[in-house]
C-alpha cells in the first residue's frame, strides 16, 4: 500500500519511547552479517531458458507449477532479490503456516530456475587463506516469471523499485533491506503498527531509497520512517551522502518536516564511520538518522530492540545502544519511568 507523506502530520518519537541500555549491553557475542562486502568479490549466475506460455501451460496442467510456486514469484517481485531463507520467512507469514524445511524450499527453487521461472545468483570472494567462498544462493524473476504474473492473473507490476541491476554491492544492500523490511512487517503489522508500507519508485528516483514506513507511536503520533542499507564497499561514502542530499531534498518537496531515518549496517564500526562522514557536511545534522545491524534484526524479539545512537565525542567513535517501545507504556511502566 503506498500512501503520499504529504497527507500525512508526523511527529518525532518522544523520549518516553526510548529505552537505553547499559554501557555493557553491546559486549555479547555479535555474530557476523550474511551480507558483507569482500573486496574483490564477483558473482555468477544461471543462464535461464524462456520458459514459454505452452510450456508453463503444460506445467501447471501436470501439477508441477502450484500456488506455492506463483506465491514465491509474487514474493520476488515485491522484493527484487532474495535468498531462500527470506523467502521462506516471507511465505511463513503470509500462509500462517510453520516454516518450511531448507531442503524442501532448497527443491522448489531449484525446479523454478530450471523451469526459467527464476534466475540464479552466487556471490564468490576469496578468504584471508586464499580459498574461494560463496555466498547462499540469491533468486530473482526472469522476464518469463515477470510475463506470467502479467497475463496468467492479470497482475500488473507492483511500483516498487525495479530493473535495479544486479551487481555485489545493490543485491548485498537489497538482501539487507529486505530482511528488515520483512522482519518488521512479520512483528508489526499485524498489531496495526504500520500504516504504511511503500516502495516507491518516486522515493527511489529522488533519493535511491526504496523503503518508506509509517510507524505508530504510542502517544498517538505517527513517524515517518526511511531505511537504507550500507555496505561497506569501495564507493560507498559517494552513494551514501547522495541518497542523503536527496532526501533531504525529497522531504523538502513534501512539506515532510519530521521523519527519521535507519540505516542497516553490517557492523558497529560502519555506523559510527557513516555518521562522521554524515556529519562532514552541516547542512545534513539536523536529519534524525540511527542505525542498526543486520544481524540485531534476528538476535532480537523486535528489530527495534539494538539501535545505535552514534555520539559525536571523540570523532564519532563512541555510541549509545537503546530501543524504541511502541507499545503503550502499562501503569506500572509509568510509575518505574
Amino acid at each position: 500500500m503506498a500512501i503520499g507523506p504529504e497527507k500525512r502530520k508526523f511527529k518525532k518519537i518522544s523520549r518516553q519511547s526510548l529505552f537505553v541500555y547499559p554501557d555493557d549491553a553491546s559486549d555479547d557475542v555479535i555474530k557476523v552479517s550474511p551480507y558483507v562486502y569482500y573486496n574483490g568479490m564477483t558473482f555468477t549466475s544461471t543462464k535461464y531458458k524462456d520458459c514459454s506460455r505452452m510450456a508453463l501451460h503444460h506445467l501447471i496442467k501436470t501439477g508441477r507449477f502450484t500456488e506455492l510456486n506463483d506465491d514465491i514469484l509474487h514474493i520476488l517481485s515485491d522484493y527484487q532479490y532474495l535468498n531462500s531463507y527470506l523467502i521462506r520467512k516471507r511465505l511463513s507469514y503470509l500462509r500462517g503456516q510453520p516454516e518450511m524445511k531448507k531442503e524442501a524450499m532448497r527443491e522448489i527453487l531449484r525446479k523454478m530456475v530450471n523451469y526459467g521461472l527464476l534466475v540464479q545468483y552466487e556471490l564468490i570472494h576469496t578468504d584471508s587463506s586464499g580459498h574461494e567462498q560463496g555466498s547462499p544462493f540469491i533468486y530473482g524473476i526472469t522476464p518469463a516469471g515477470e510475463r506470467h504474473l502479467r497475463e496468467q492473473r492479470s497482475w500488473r507490476l507492483s511500483n516498487n523499485a525495479t530493473n535495479i541491476t544486479f551487481t555485489c554491492q545493490t543485491a548485498l544492500r537489497i538482501l539487507a533491506e529486505n530482511q528488515f523490511s520483512i522482519m518488521l512487517e512479520h512483528q508489526y503489522e499485524k498489531r496495526g503498527l504500520i500504516s504504511y508500507c511503500d516502495f516507491s519508485k518516486d522515493v527511489y528516483a529522488a533519493c535511491g531509497i526504496r523503503m518508506l514506513y509509517g510507524i505508530q507511536l504510542p502517544d498517538g503520533g505517527e513517524l515517518a520512517l526511511f531505511v537504507f542499507a550500507v555496505r561497506n564497499d569501495p564507493d560507498w561514502s559517494k552513494l551514501f551522502l547522495k541518497q542523503l542530499r536527496g532526501l533531504k531534498s525529497y522531504m523538502a518537496d513534501n512539506n515532510l518536516s519530521m521523519a527519521s531515518t535507519l540505516i542497516i549496517v553490517d557492523t558497529e564500526w560502519l555506523a559510527m564511520t557513516c555518521e562522521r562522514c554524515r556529519c562532514s557536511e552541516a547542512e545534513l545534522k539536523d536529519l534524525d538518522v540511527f542505525y542498526a545491524t543486520d544481524t540485531s534484526f534476528i538476535m532480537e524479539n523486535n528489530v527495534f530492540d539494538r539501535l545505535i545512537e552514534v555520539k559525536p565525542e571523540k570523532n564519532y567513535s563512541s555510541r549509545t545502544i537503546f530501543r524504541i517501545n511502541l507499545e503503550p507504556c502499562t501503569d506500572a511502566e509509568k510509575e518505574e519511568g
